[in-house]
């Protein structure tokens, strides 16, 4: 989640807010080859509890390859979580520096991972080697990249979210990039793939020919929405569909079953909503510290039922224990 306070009325909250995903369900989604596990219906204290894993600065989205691999991205760097003995530790995978505020939506193809920028605007991507180490390979001239996923022809989508005239004019906008077959590596092609004016959109979920976006109104009534958009048999987008409505800032979000995982970034939530727009459950505000994504776990580093949570924490880089983390909540035992 990256952006600046505005005016809704007499105040409005205006974010630009940094995430992506490509979600593994079975159908093609940039995140595994098996499909990832509904979660159960409770995300209350009642049924789990949270732990700080990690220490992220700036923790703002994770993704698990087809491997099972977790990366994390934050502040300044892209992070490997790895198991040890005593726990896990964050290994750092970039070879180079975002600027200090910048890593944020993860998305995979075939055995090359990619990474927005907000920072400089840029695609960066790593083999999926023993120790991928990331780099820019490809300038979008986008103000603030934000939420990137696959597509399911092997194209990426990438949402740009508005910035308040920093960078330039607010442009807010899903992005198409294709690749040259033979190089995973090169862009041959950036196209501007669906405009969404007066909104601000976040991140962005892939489930077979659908992609999910969550985004905020920059007028009321309600701040927070999940949209859908068909990708059609030609590459082209349909007219996005409004699913819910909510009374939050959302942050990203991720495909679990038949289901969404929604990060509620400004109320410090999380929640289960059908994909029929259905608020299924949640947690309770201030549960957590300003998520901005979520995932259902995957072995061989977590058991399916648990839910892995990025915590940003306040959005100007800092040393606080508030958010800085990368945390799991996961069910009592027992529990559904």
């Amino acid at each position: 989640m990256r952006g600046m306070l505005g005016i809704v009325g007499s105040v409005l909250l205006l974010m630009a807010c940094n995430g992506g995903d490509g979600d593994g369900d079975g159908d093609g989604d940039g995140g595994g080859s098996g499909r990832v596990a509904a979660p159960a219906s409770c995300l209350s204290a009642d049924c789990g509890s949270k732990q700080r894993l990690v220490d992220i600065p700036g923790a703002e989205n994770l993704f698990f390859t087809d491997a099972g691999r977790l990366f994390v991205t934050g502040n300044d760097n892209i992070y490997e979580l790895l198991s040890t003995s005593g726990g896990y530790v964050a290994q750092p995978r970039s070879a180079g520096t975002a600027g200090g505020s910048g890593f944020g939506g993860i998305a995979q193809r075939g055995n090359v991972l990619y990474v927005n920028v907000f920072d400089d605007g840029g695609l960066w991507a790593a083999e999926l080697n023993d120790a991928p180490e990331f780099s820019l390979i490809h300038a979008m001239g986008l103000a603030s990249p934000n939420g990137l996923s696959d597509g399911p022809d092997g194209e990426l989508y990438v949402v740009n979210g508005p910035l308040i005239a920093v960078a330039g004019l607010p442009d807010p906008k899903v992005v198409r990039l294709r690749f040259a077959p033979e190089d995973a590596m090169q862009v041959v092609e950036q196209v501007d793939w669906l405009a969404l004016p007066g909104l601000q959109p976040n991140g962005i979920a892939r489930r077979g020919r659908s992609l999910f976006i969550s985004a905020s109104r920059l007028l009321p009534p309600s701040p927070g929405l999940l949209l859908r958009v068909e990708i059609a048999a030609d590459g082209q987008a349909s007219e996005p569909e409004v699913l819910l409505e909510f009374n939050s800032i959302p942050d990203d979000l991720s495909v679990a079953g038949d289901a969404l995982l929604l990060s509620f970034f400004s109320e410090g939530a999380i929640a289960l909503v059908s994909d029929r727009g259905e608020l299924l459950s949640r947690s309770a505000a201030q549960s957590f510290d300003s998520p901005s994504q979520l995932r259902m776990g995957r072995p061989p580093l977590f058991d399916p039922r648990d839910v892995l949570v990025t915590e940003k924490g306040l959005l100007l880089a800092n040393p606080s224990s508030y958010g800085n983390a990368l945390s799991i909540f996961r069910r009592h035992r027992g529990g559904g």
